[in-house]
Order: C-alpha cells, then sequence, then structure tokens
C-alpha cells in the first residue's frame, strides 16, 4: 500500500499532466498546428501543463524525492526547456505578428506527444517503485 505523501501526490499528479501534454499535441495537430485559442479544454490543458514546470522546479527544491521519483521531477522542467528550444528553432524563420497565425510543425507535436507517452510510462513505474512492486537499483 502506498502512503499519500506530498512525493507521492507529486508523481500521481504528474501522471494526469502527462494525459495533458499528449491532450495539448492532440488538439494541436487536429486544429493543423494551429493554437486553438477559442478551444476551452486546450487553453486550461496548456496553462496547468505550463505551470507544471514551476511546480516540479519547487518541488524538487522543497520535497525529498528518490530514485525514480527524482527523475519525474527533474524531467518535466527539462522537456519545458528543451520543448522551447526545439519549437523556437523550429519556428525561427515564421513571419508571426499574431499568435493565432503561428503553426507548429508535426514534429514539435511528435515531440511533444511522445514525451507525453513517455512521461506517463515513467510516472507508472515511479509508482510501482514507491509502492514496492518494483526495485531497479
Amino acid at each position: 500500500m502506498m502512503d499519500f505523501t506530498l512525493e507521492n501526490i507529486f508523481v500521481i499528479l504528474s501522471f494526469v499532466i502527462s494525459w495533458l501534454v499528449m491532450l495539448e499535441s492532440f488538439l494541436l495537430e487536429k486544429n493543423g498546428g494551429k493554437l486553438p485559442l477559442d478551444n476551452q479544454p486546450f487553453m486550461i490543458a496548456s496553462l496547468i501543463s505550463s505551470a507544471w514546470s514551476v511546480a516540479s522546479l519547487l518541488a524538487w527544491w522543497l520535497l525529498s524525492f528518490t530514485g525514480l521519483g527524482l527523475v519525474v521531477v527533474i524531467v518535466y522542467p527539462l522537456y519545458s526547456l528543451l520543448g522551447f528550444i526545439y519549437s523556437t528553432v523550429l519556428i525561427r524563420d515564421a513571419k508571426v505578428l499574431r499568435p493565432e497565425d503561428l503553426v507548429l510543425p508535426v514534429k514539435y507535436l511528435h515531440f511533444c506527444r511522445s514525451f507525453g507517452l513517455v512521461y506517463m510510462l515513467l510516472c507508472l513505474c515511479a509508482l510501482a517503485e514507491r509502492m514496492g512492486m518494483l526495485q531497479l537499483w
């Protein structure tokens, strides 16, 4: 049985965030790579997943993670930073004046969706480790 410590709750919420990352990517791809600014679920998912970067940094600083839980807390801000750099490189030549005119390349959307899937699996493994069902080291 797993204790409901702040570290465990963080990993559980990270699992939810992984689904939001995949949802964002799906909605963007469905909209041709354009930001669906009139789509409330997209806007909520985007806001929450963006805020999760800050939450992850704070959790890393304030909580005591071990094993795969430590990987969960470190990987998300790293993904956000690398995603920002990658998207900047992909759209550096685009002449966009308004956010609604921006078209994100499919490569970037696949990067996000792939991360969401891997992050979800990482969260599941971290939870299994915390419950004593998985031992890696």
